[in-house]
């Protein structure tokens, strides 16, 4: 009754404590995935920034894409003093969104090879490659979206192989993370 009255509740704040703190989490090893554990040249990263952006997809549903985002703007700022593009930080964003609404809800293997699909060709070989020609003056023509295409390729194997493999770990730790959150 006294903890009602003034509303002293320790618990009251965990549901909200716990997702920020795993969105900060998420935020964190996205930036280490991408920033500092990848194979980058000048038009090309190899990385497996697309683990976090499907757990936050798994355990955020949309706003996955918000974590990409501040992730991608982060990381810049970090890595580079704050040297953005702004179409390749929408690019993260919408791989974030695209794990989101496909992984959040569902995770079956035709929705899984939808997300990496979405991930590599949309996101990776379309956007990305569309704001390294109009950001970073590299030539618009069919010979330098063909030399990124392998890149997409592969990525889109690998992670399709990957996020079908970890069906099962990422339904238990979605189980657990509904269950710390207080949404169970």
């Amino acid at each position: 009754m006294f903890q009602k009255l003034c509303n002293l509740n320790p618990f009251k704040n965990r549901k909200r404590t716990v997702v920020i703190v795993f969105m900060g989490l998420m935020m964190a090893i996205e930036i280490i995935f991408e920033r500092l554990i990848s194979i980058s040249t000048d038009t090309m990263r190899f990385s497996v920034t697309f683990l976090p952006r499907s757990i936050s997809g798994t355990l955020f549903g949309l706003p996955a894409g918000l974590i990409s985002i501040l992730a991608d703007l982060l990381g810049g700022f970090i890595v580079y003093g704050f040297s953005i593009n702004i179409l390749i930080t929408l690019a993260a964003g919408l791989r974030g969104a695209g794990y989101g609404i496909l992984l959040y809800s569902k995770r079956t293997p035709l929705r899984i090879i939808i997300a990496a699909v979405f991930d590599q060709f949309f996101c990776g070989f379309v956007v990305t490659t569309q704001a390294l020609i109009w950001g970073y003056g590299y030539p618009q023509s069919w010979a330098f979206y063909l030399s990124r295409l392998p890149q997409c390729a592969i990525l889109c194997g690998v992670e399709i192989v990957v996020l079908i493999a970890l069906m099962k770990p990422y339904e238990y730790f979605k189980k657990q993370f509904d269950l710390l959150s207080g949404k169970e």
